[in-house]
Order: C-alpha cells, then structure tokens, then sequence
C-alpha cells in the first residue's frame, strides 16, 4: 500500500509502519517522549521493537490498509499544523484512504501469494521481494497510482504454480512469465484481468487446456502460450479477443482442426500453431486476415493443399508450414508476395517439381527452406542473384548437377544445407564471409570439390562426409570383366574389395582406379575403397556390380571370335537357335561351317544388332544320309566388324564349355506346342551330363535354373525370351558333388519342378 513518507510513491509489503516511522526522527522523538498520544497507535506498537521474524508472520498483515488509516488519524491528532518535519505525510491523501487503499492492499497480497506458490525462494533474482517496497521488487511496475500494472519474471528459475491470485491484480496490463519451470494449470481467474494486454507465460511446463475465460481479455493484444504442455482444442472464446495481433500457440499438444473463427480477428499480424496435433486443411478463412505478417503453422499433421490465397496477402513476410502431409504443387502466387523473408516449405510429400522460376522474384527473401519437397533437376543461378538471402536449405530431394558457380554472389549467405542430393560438383566458397554453416554430405562430391579449398574463417559448422556412392564400371568380353571408377582427385589411394567373400576379402594387387576380373571367378559383386591423404575425414566408396552388371558397350576379348559346338542331335535334320552372349559394339555376323563336311552341311548366316544383341538367331544343320551327329562337333566361325582395335577372324578355337553361348534345339516341321511342360533329364541318375527338356507353347520369358537341396543356386541354364517349341538343354555337372538337385522351369505365368541325381 501506498506510505506517504517521503516524496516517491512506495508500495510496502514488509513491515511498513516501521520502516514509516523510522523514516521521520522528529516523530519518533514526540513519540518516545510522551508528547501526546493516540490511542490507534497500539494496534501498531510492535514496530518499534527487533526486526520480525519474518517467516512466522502471515503475509497478509505486513501490506494492512488499516496501519495507514491509524497513521492518519495519528498525524491529525498530533498538530500536524506545528510539526517541524512533516514531508510526505498525507500527501495526495485521497488516494491513502477508502477503495485505494484497500485496492493496494490487494495488489501486495496477491504478490505475495503469487511468490510463495512460484517457489520465490528458488528465484535466480528475488531482489527486494518480501523486504524492500513494492516499487522496488524485481519485475514489479507500478503506475503513478501506485497500482500493479507489469509483472516480468522471465527466465528467473520460476517453479510451482501460476496463484490464482494474479486474477485479483485488476490494474495489470503486462504478464511476462517466459522461461521458467511453472507447472499446472493456467488459472481461469486471469480472465478477470479486464486491463490485461500482454499475456506471455510461454516456455513453461503447464498443462491442462486453454481456459475459456481468457476469451474475456477485451483489451488483449498479445497471448503467448507456446512451448508448453497444453492440450485440447482451441477454445472458441478466443475469437471474441478483437483487439489480438499476436496469437502464439506453438509446441504443445493441441488437437483439432485449425479453427474458422479466426477471420473474425482482424487485426492479426502473427499467428503460430507450429509443433501441435492438428489436422485437416488449411481453411480457406484464413485468407481474411489482410493484415497478417507471420503464418506458422509447421510440424502439425495438416493435409491438402498450399492454398493459392496466401499471394494474395500482401503483408506476409514469413510463412512456415513445413513438417506437415501437405501434396500438391506449390502456388506460384506466392511470388507475388514482395515482402516475404521467410518461406519454409519442408518435409512435405508435394508432387515432384523443379525449382520454381517465380523465387526468383522475392527479392527481399533470407530464408529458403524447401527440403524434403521432392525438389528435383537443377538449381538455378539466377537463385543467388536474390542479394539478402541468408538461409538457403534444400537438402533430402533430388538435385542434381552442379551447384552454380554464382553462389559467389551471395554476399549474405550465411547457412547452406544441400545434404543428401546428387549433386557431383561444388564450386569454391572461400568468397561467402558471412559463412557460417556449410552441409554438403551425401552427394556425388569427390575429393577434386575439397582437395586446398579453404573455407571463410567464421564457418563453425562444415559436413561433407560421408558423400554416395561412386558409379563402378564394368565391361565384359568373353574371358575376362573389366571394373574401373572415375573420381577426381590429385592424391587418391584405391582398394578394390570382393563383397560376399570372408569379412570382404581385399582384392590383392588392386589397387588402382582399374581392376581386371576373369570369368572363371565365382560371380561375386566388386566395389572400390578410395582414400585421399589431402581429405583425410572423407573415404569413397564405389558401387558394387558383378559382371551381370556389365557395360552393353564392352569390347569383346579377340579370342572369342570363335566357338565350337557338340551337337547332342543325331540322324534327324534340325534347326539349332544360337544366342551368342558377345557384348555388342558394332554389327557381329556369323558365319556357319561345318568341321565334318561328310556328316553335316550347316548354312546361314547370323547377323547380330548391338542394340538387340542377345535376340536369338536361326542356323539349320542338315545332316547328309544316314550320318549321326551324337559324336561330331560344328565349328561356327564369325568375323566382327565395328569394333575399335578388335581384328576381323579367324582365330582361336574353344569349346562349349568354354564358350558363353546357349544352345537349344527346334525339331524341324513340329506343329507349334500346345501345353508347357518340364521332362524328366535324360539320361537320370547321370554323371556328369544329362539333357533337361522342355516345352512352351508361346513365346515368353523363360528361366531354367539348378539348384541343390538347400535352395542355393547352382547354374543358370535358360534366360531369355524363347519361342514355342520343343528345347533340349545339356548340362554339364562336372563340378558338383554326388547328390539329389532341383531343375526349376520359370515362365512369366508357370513354374515347374524336377529332381535329378548325379552319381560319381
């Protein structure tokens, strides 16, 4: 309450009549030495002994209305009129007595309930509380009435509860309660805060939901109640607050839809309801508030669309709505927005696009956030012509290419994030002064994008490993698989590794960019380990292929220009379908002829496209009278025209074995079949070559694979799209051990099972 003892207003909570009296010496001499009394003055005599024990008092009386109405009957009995020193008593008397005066008793008391249920005793600041005036307490402001009218604890290690008592604070204009560690419910009595125009109590941990009566806070301009842990909806009341600018709801745990209602604010500028639990759409109301600046509606679970009315809101300068489910594209009437600074889009499953060209018109743009958008192509120079951008986050999308060489231009840049792309070349940064955060991980970089580049010296925070994958290589020939990488780099190191081998065998004596592997190898997938001594924390690893994965625009190995064939089909002339396994370069031809011109005639002539070059193709063996081919050999001789360094035939002979080329056969005048079927091989038990046959009564894909009895596979013997006919398979198991195995026929509709049995 109000003491008038010297020319300031003081409002005192602690032991007022004391520190009053002591204030004026005169007084308490006439006093002490009998000059008269007043009766009223023995409801306050214990003023003028020790200091209270300040702790076994009741709050409550240290602010008592009444000690100053005895005070003023004391100055009026006492001769006022002749005192020697009569400085501030009952100056402005009319505001010491009736209404004000117990109006500032309510004040202090509700401080001091206020206090004790916020853990006053644990403030980081507690300055003057309890001790010194009101006037003088941390975070307390009072009004020429004496009356409270602010209250700013922020960040000063508040605990407990928030006392209803605040609610009796009628003269309150500011609650500032940031920061702290207030648990519980928001207490309803601060809807009778008919003053109130601030409202922030955010960054606590309070819990419960939004009190309906904060919708009677007419005067309210600002309501801040984020980061806490509040839940429920949005209570509706909040609508009738006309006067709001700034509603701020942002991480906590609301639930239901964005709320229509809030058209009827008309003079929002900020509104933030990121990091809640809502759902649905984006209401199209919103598009009302013409005079909206800030829209955060991040990291909620809202669907639908970006709604194309937010260009027409002229007055925005940041929209958030990333970490949402919104699809679709992104309106383009957001570049009529001249002011937007901030647009952050991010980790929302839009439909795939390429970098918007209208961007380039928010010339007064500093933060860019579209990662996680399904970005992809390019990004485009004309991006850092934009002179204030700061922020630039593009990362987990699909760019490709380089990043342009004008990010030079970006003077402000400040933050770079272009992490996991496929971009495969950054330019030099050393020219962004202002840089300070640079992620470029998981990329296609290599070690020529960091070998001596230098950094400007305010980068704090510099990721660039690990970067993808590098593509592998290979070509294949006949005989051998040729597997090389392309990285770029003046100090490489490189392993070559067998993956699927024990703990991935190093290769040994790989160790180049080139690392050559025969056929006859098991069919393992090869990758290379690059190491750079000149980027130490960055280590490259290559893609793993086998040789299945091979090049279609290998040069075939020169001694594969010939192969040899055991025909298995005697005394019946036939049409054998040949499908040369040569990689393709240039047109091959083949040339038929037979090594036993007295038991067979061949003729034909096979001519391979590069561009189709596994199709299969037709030579007729006719056998002369009464010969059989069971034990003779045709030799098909090709030349190879079109590939560069490769000589034109003859050259070496092989056989099948040897040979990737797969044979079947077509008996000659056969009705097309009219059922699929898998035969038993022949002959079964075997050792070491049988013949498997086949049917399919269209043409289709068709695979005829061998596999042991634990499911591994153990051959692949048919591959490819095959005719309708009738096809007779040799296979040869000269490598396997004694035992049962599995032969599986796969078509694209049909699967078929057999057993064999190999006998050593």
């Amino acid at each position: 309450m109000r003491i008038a003892y010297s020319p300031s207003t003081r409002l005192y909570a602690h032991e007022p009549l004391r520190r009053a009296l002591l204030g004026f010496a005169g007084v308490l001499m006439a006093s002490l030495l009998g000059f008269g009394t007043y009766p009223a003055l023995g409801q306050s005599a214990d003023v003028f002994g020790d200091e209270p024990d300040f702790m076994r008092l009741r709050m409550e009386q240290y602010a008592n209305a009444q000690d100053s109405l005895d005070l003023v009957d004391f100055y009026h009995g006492m001769g006022e009129e002749d005192w020697m020193d009569h400085r501030g008593w009952l100056e402005a008397s009319e505001k010491m007595t009736g209404a004000a005066v117990a109006a500032d008793e309510a004040d202090s008391l509700a401080l001091v309930d206020f206090y004790h249920a916020a853990g006053g005793e644990d403030w980081k600041d507690p300055t003057g509380w309890l001790k010194d005036p009101v006037m003088d307490w941390h975070g307390v402001t009072l009004n020429e009435e004496g009356r409270v009218v602010r209250l700013q604890l922020i960040d000063n290690n508040l605990t407990g509860t928030i006392s209803a008592s605040l609610g009796e604070l009628g003269n309150l204009n500011e609650i500032w309660l940031s920061y702290n560690s207030l648990t519980g419910f928001i207490p309803s009595e601060l809807g009778n805060l008919a003053q109130l125009e601030i409202l922030n109590i955010s960054d606590n941990d309070l819990t419960g939901s939004i009190p309906a009566s904060l919708g009677r806070l007419a005067k309210l301009e600002s309501l801040n109640l984020a980061t806490n842990r509040l839940t429920g909806p949005i209570p509706p009341e909040l609508g009738n607050l006309s006067e709001l600018e700034n509603l701020d709801l942002n991480f906590n745990n609301l639930t239901g839809s964005i709320p229509r209602w809030l058209e009827r604010l008309t003079k929002l500028k900020y509104l933030n309801f990121s990091g809640n639990r809502l759902t649905g759409p984006i209401p199209p109301e919103l598009g009302n508030l013409a005079k909206l600046e800030r829209l955060n509606l991040g990291h909620n679970a809202l669907t639908g669309t970006i709604p194309a009315w937010l260009g027409q809101l002229s007055g925005l300068r940041y929209i958030m709505l990333g970490g949402n489910a919104l699809t679709g594209s992104i309106p383009p009437s957001i570049g009529n927005l001249a002011n937007l600074a901030y647009l952050a889009l991010y980790l929302n499953p839009l439909d795939p696009y390429d970098f918007p060209a209208w961007i380039m018109n928010l010339d007064k743009l500093r933060t860019l956030n579209l990662s996680g958008t399904r970005l992809y192509g390019t990004i485009p120079s004309e991006l850092f012509d934009l002179q204030k951008l700061e922020m630039l986050w593009l990362a987990h999308n699909d760019l490709e290419g380089a990043l342009p060489d004008n990010i030079a231009n970006a003077k402000t840049l400040s933050h770079l994030g272009i992490h996991f792309n496929y971009l495969h070349v950054l330019p030099d940064l050393s020219g962004l002064r202002k840089l300070y955060h640079v992620s470029v991980g998981l990329n296609r970089l290599t070690f020529e994008d960091f070998e001596d580049r230098e950094l400007p010296a305010g980068v704090r925070y510099y990721e660039y490993a690990p970067q993808r994958r590098v593509p592998t290589r290979v070509a294949r020939s006949a005989f051998h698989a040729t597997f090389s990488v392309e990285v770029g780099g003046t100090a490489n190191k490189y392993q070559w590794y067998r993956e699927g081998s024990v703990n991935d065998e190093a290769v040994p004596g790989a160790t180049s960019d080139t690392f050559v592997a025969s056929l006859s190898d098991p069919p393992l997938c090869y990758y290379c380990k690059i190491t750079n001594a000149k980027v130490p924390d960055l280590t490259l690893y290559s893609e793993c292929v086998s040789v299945d994965d091979a090049d279609m625009q290998a040069t075939p190995d020169v001694e594969a220009s010939t192969y040899t064939l055991s025909l298995q089909e005697g005394g019946e002339p036939g049409s054998y379908m040949l499908a040369l396994r040569t990689d393709p370069g240039g047109a091959v031809t083949v040339t038929p002829s037979s090594s036993n011109k007295e038991s067979a005639m061949v003729s034909g002539a096979l001519a391979f496209d590069p561009s189709n070059w596994q199709a299969p193709q037709t030579v007729t063996v006719t056998p002369v009278d009464d010969a059989n081919l069971e034990d003779d050999t045709v030799t098909i001789t090709h030349a190879v025209a079109g590939y560069p360094g490769v000589p034109v035939g003859p050259v070496v002979t092989v056989t099948v074995a040897d040979a990737t080329i797969i044979i079947s056969a077509e008996e000659k005048g056969q009705e097309t079949p009219t059922a699929f079927a898998l035969e038993q091989n022949y002959p079964n038990p075997f050792n070491p070559s049988t013949t498997i046959s086949f049917t399919l009564n269209k043409a289709q894909r068709a695979t005829l694979s061998v596999y042991d009895l634990l499911g591994q596979k153990v051959q692949t013997l048919v591959d490819g799209v095959r005719p309708a006919a009738r096809y007779r398979i040799p296979f040869d198991a000269s490598e396997l051990a004694s035992g049962t195995y599995l032969y599986v026929l796969r078509t694209e509709e049909e699967i078929a099972v057999r057993t064999m049995l190999l006998v050593k």
